[in-house]
């Protein structure tokens, strides 16, 4: 027991002696503790440098130098010179070696040689394997290739034919390169296709019918020319072109204007005076625009659910709408020349400008005062036919007896002044960029002479009934942009 004591009391003070030494370490301080250099490593002297011993403390790792050695001699002792030689890419030198330290050093670099290449060396193309040129240095032997050559490819020789090809399936026969006599390995023969001869030319509204010379069985339809209405129309009576491709004419409903009486128009604080001009009683229709403009962009054309015409309504007499402002500018134009008309209209396409000749007499677009004066009809009720709202459902076409579309135009009651539909189905352009109102009288006002963005008015079929009034100026859609809520009417003198 005793003996067990003692050694616990000897371990205790071998670990406070340790402990002593690290956290004493190696300085000298009251304790006196000293380093204990050990481990000498020696640094050899040369030519121009001394040579040197080096001790470190075996407690902590620092390091003294110590016995400091004389250099070899005051300077470099060279000789014994060894060339390398400078090959086509790289320099060459000669080096020295001094006798007394044996340190290296370049002297007299030589530059390289650079390659001396050879004549080109042709290796030909094979059917399925590149050609290809080479050149050999001279002085190095190194190769380089240049100028590769596409693979000529196989030459086929006729087929010989096991089982016949037709005109919509492949046949089976053998043939060989006739260059490199190799065998082809498909073995197909591709079918022939059809050599189809003319039977039945097509018209306007007939298909081409063609009938294969290989086999009689095989038939193809192509689809009809279409009509070509780009013709002038008549102006007498009935509206009507002539196709330009047959004698096929294709009549309109006439598109009828409206007279409207010279008047005034109260905006604000400013008197609009405006002389007398036709308005057409009805939005374009999808008919007119196509057969003015060739195209029928209407969301609303039939084929998809809300989509399609109500129950008894004609489709080409639902309004055109998806027309840009430009849209609306261009057909203008193409009406007045398409009726003998002169053009309201110069356009430029880059950038897109539209210069209007308010002298001529052809079509155009209403300008605001002009729609809102026609929609108002003399009136100054909140709608033209007075102030009951329950009314408004036999005058427009508006979200709440829509049923989410447009309708054929002409449905609802007409103003005192015989327009139709001035109030919802589509909202039409006017031809006005939009800026605050005027505050003096003014004579046919056309509207602010700078803004962002064209007037459209009326409201839609998506409308509530407080969108729905002749006073309500709309804007914001860019003037090329395409809306199912937007389409137009015509004016002219």
């Amino acid at each position: 027991m005793k003996r067990n004591v003692m050694f616990r009391f000897l371990g205790i003070i071998t670990i406070v002696v340790i402990m002593g030494f690290v956290f004493i370490g190696c300085n000298e301080g009251d304790k006196g503790c000293s380093h204990i250099y050990g481990g000498d490593l020696i640094t050899e002297p040369t030519c121009t440098e001394e040579g040197y011993t080096t001790q470190t403390c075996s407690k902590c790792i620092e390091t003294q130098t110590i016995n400091p050695i004389p250099k070899i001699a005051t300077e470099h002792n060279w000789g014994g010179d060894a060339a390398t030689s400078p090959t086509c890419t790289e320099e060459g030198y000669t080096t020295q070696t001094c006798s007394n330290c044996f340190t290296t050093q370049e002297i007299n670099q030589t530059a390289a040689l650079q390659h001396a290449w050879g004549e080109d060396v042709v290796k030909e193309p094979t059917c399925t394997e590149e050609g290809f040129t080479t050149q050999t240095c001279s002085k190095c032997s190194l190769t380089q290739i240049i100028n590769q050559i596409t693979a000529t490819g196989h030459n086929w020789n006729e087929w010989n034919v096991i089982t016949v090809p037709t005109c919509t399936t492949t046949g089976i026969g053998t043939r060989y390169c006739s260059v490199c006599d190799k065998l082809d390995p498909s073995g197909v023969i591709p079918a022939l296709e059809h050599d189809y001869q003319e039977t039945l030319a097509p018209t306007c509204t007939t298909i081409e019918r063609g009938t294969c010379n290989r086999n009689s069985a095989h038939t193809v339809s192509i689809n009809a020319l279409g009509h070509d209405w780009s013709g002038s129309w008549s102006t007498i009576g009935d509206v009507y072109t002539t196709c330009q491709r047959d004698t096929c004419t294709y009549a309109l409903d006439k598109y009828e204007m409206a007279a409207i009486p010279n008047g005034n128009l109260v905006w604000e604080s400013a008197v609009i005076i405006l002389s007398a001009f036709n308005m057409g009683k009805y939005e374009v229709t999808q008919e007119l625009y196509e057969a003015v403009m060739g195209i029928n962009p209407s969301y609303f054309q039939g084929g998809g659910t809300g989509i399609v015409p109500a129950t008894g309504e004609v489709q080409s007499k639902r309004p055109v709408e998806n027309v840009s402002w430009f849209d609306a500018i261009g057909f203008c134009n193409k009406l007045s020349t398409k009726e003998g008309l002169t053009p309201v209209y110069t356009i430029t396409e880059y950038p897109a400008t539209v210069t209007p000749n308010w002298e001529a007499n052809g079509y155009r677009l209403p300008t605001d005062a002009q729609w809102e004066y026609a929609c108002r009809a003399g009136t100054t009720t909140r709608w033209y036919f007075g102030d009951t709202e329950s009314q408004l459902v036999y005058y427009a076409w508006y979200s709440e007896n829509s049923n989410n579309r447009t309708h054929q135009i002409g449905l609802k009651q007409a103003n005192s002044w015989g327009l139709y539909d001035m109030h919802g189905n589509v909202e039409e352009w006017c031809w006005d960029q939009y800026g605050p109102l005027p505050t003096t009288n003014q004579i046919n006002y056309t509207g602010a002479v700078s803004g962002g963005y064209r007037v459209w008015r009326g409201g839609s079929w998506s409308d509530s009934v407080r969108f729905i009034h002749p006073g309500r100026r709309t804007h914001g859609y860019s003037s090329n942009g395409r809306y199912n809520t937007i389409g137009f009417r015509v004016v002219r003198p």
